[in-house]
This record gives C-alpha cells, structure tokens and sequence, in this order.
C-alpha cells in the first residue's frame, strides 16, 4: 500500500505464509506508460470505478474482486513458480492482503503450460492405442501442477470462500492459450488487455516522452554543460554530447522516427532500447534508426523460420 501519495511499497512472499515488504519507489507517472489512449484509459476508468463501488457489489452480493489479464508482456507480487510456495501458502497469502491493495502474478502461464502439453500428448496417444490405460487421464484438472502449487489452489485462492476481497490482481501471459479457461473467466480474470507491438502513434509518443526537454535546462545550463562536456576531450565528447531541441523541433522529428519504424512490429521494449543508445542524442536517434531496423527486421525473420512461437 501507498504510504504517501507519491511512493508505492512492493511486498513479496516472505518466509512463513505472510508478505514481506522488498523496496518502496516512487510511483511512474501515468504519462510515462506509452499505451495507446483507448486502451490506457479504459483500463484506469475500469480499475477506479471499481475501488469507487464496495457498496454496489455487497448490496448484490457480488465478490468485491476485480482481475486483469495482461497478455503480451515480456504492488504485491507472487511468483508461482517458487519452489517454496504451496497452495497452503498461497492460500494465506492471498487472505493476508489489506483491502485496495494490488496482486500482481507474474507469467502465471508458466506454471500450468508443462502439464498441459503433457496432457495433450497422452490424449494423443489414447487416440491412436484405444487399449491405452485410460486412468492415465481421468485426473481432475485440480490435480494439475507444475510445482507446489496446484491449479486448484490456484482458484481457490483467488475466488473461494475465505478468498480476500476488495483488491485488484493484475496477470501477466506471454501465452494465453496456454491457461486453463477456468482460470481466466470472467470473475478471475474480468478483463483481458492485450499488448501488441508498438503502432505508429505510440513509436510517436515514445520518441517525444524519452527527448522532452527537461524543465530545469535553462539556458545557463546547457551552456554549462556544453562548457563541461567539451572540457572533457573530443572521444567522450562524442559519446556524451546532448542534442537540445525544443518542443516544435522534437514534435517534427517524433514523426519522422515513427515513418521510419513499421506499425506493429517491434515492441516497445525494444524501441525504448534502441533510445536508450541516444538518451540525449534526438536526432542521432533518428539518424540511425533506419540501419536499426533493417537489422533487426532479418533477426525477425531469422525467428520465425526458428519457429520461436508460444507452445
């Protein structure tokens, strides 16, 4: 939970059934997160009006929980795949969450998505040997589990009778078909956001967020800092020259960059680290953005023919 308006504390599962407090940072602002609007906002509209409404779900004997599936991305946060978590554990875990907190789980495909496809497997073979033991798939789903925790735990945990309410979970998937549905009806998993490859608008946006001129470059500053830079000798010069540009200047090239870079095929991730080669530097940015993407446009290829896909 928040203690101030501006710091978030991150808890993490502890050693004995309870959360352990792991760092406090100041919060992002929601301008930072380069999401399309339509999505961003949906998502923060949907997420206040449900902390705004405890008393509409208790008079209708709803459960005050709300669940996001996050689908794409490579608080409070639980990793089921810890050797050391079982369903009793992640059971009072969950019960021992404040109300208006955040869960967040993250990959919470991996944990289920080895015994599915061994499930599939062994269906396969029954359908070719009908004198297969059959037995071998009459385990319930509930059994299902890749480490100590169970799929049953699982939603037991996040929807059953001692379950906590009044908090937000937020999942995280690379691999939405590898979840059992169960897990992701509506009521668990409520809403489903996909994070695509970055459009154009958001290559746009990324561009002007990472360049906007700071508000304490005066003049006097830059020159001051061109003073030092310059001091220092012309190869580290080179790497750490700033490139100031002001607002009208750094709209036209954000469009130009975003020309440059096709809709839909990198991620933001990888947009952000090719800034982060240029952090000051806009228009070497997008001086060499071309030459970036043609490179990583063949390593693109180069996975696909790999077959580097969700199984």
């Amino acid at each position: 939970m928040s203690e101030s308006e501006d710091v978030i504390s991150i808890y993490s599962p502890g050693n004995f059934s309870e959360w352990s407090r792991t760092s406090s940072r100041r919060k992002r602002p929601l301008k930072s997160v380069i999401l399309e609007p339509k999505i961003k906002d949906a998502v923060l509209a949907d997420a206040l009006e449900f902390l705004d409404n405890e008393e509409w779900y208790v008079e209708r004997g709803i459960p005050y929980r709300r669940g996001y599936l996050l689908v794409g991305l490579d608080v409070y946060i639980v990793s089921l795949s810890k050797p050391d978590l079982n369903d009793s554990k992640l059971n009072a875990l969950f019960c021992a969450m404040p109300p208006r907190s955040i869960l967040l789980i993250e990959d919470i495909d991996a944990v289920f998505q080895k015994v599915t496809a061994v499930r599939k497997t062994v269906a396969a073979t029954l359908s070719k040997n009908d004198d297969f033991d059959r037995g071998m798939l009459r385990n319930d789903n509930d059994n299902e589990r890749l480490g100590n925790v169970t799929l049953s735990g699982l939603l037991n945990a996040l929807d059953g009778i001692a379950a906590s309410e009044g908090r937000l979970l937020f999942a995280t998937t690379n691999c939405v078909t590898a979840l059992d549905e169960a897990l992701i009806r509506p009521g668990r998993m409520d809403v489903h956001v996909e994070f695509t490859n970055a459009t154009s608008w958001q290559a746009k946006e990324l561009f002007r967020s990472f360049f906007e001129p700071r508000k304490h470059d005066t003049k006097e500053r830059k020159i001051k800092i061109h003073t030092e830079i310059n001091s220092a000798g012309t190869q580290f010069a080179m790497l750490t020259v700033r490139e100031f540009v002001n607002l009208y200047e750094l709209i036209d090239l954000s469009e130009q960059f975003a020309k440059l870079v096709p809709a839909d095929v990198f991620s933001v991730a990888s947009l952000q680290g090719y800034l982060m080669l240029y952090k000051s530097q806009p228009q070497s940015a997008l001086e060499h953005i071309e030459r970036w993407v043609d490179e990583n446009l063949k390593k693109e290829d180069s996975d696909k023919e790999n077959g580097e896909e969700c199984q």
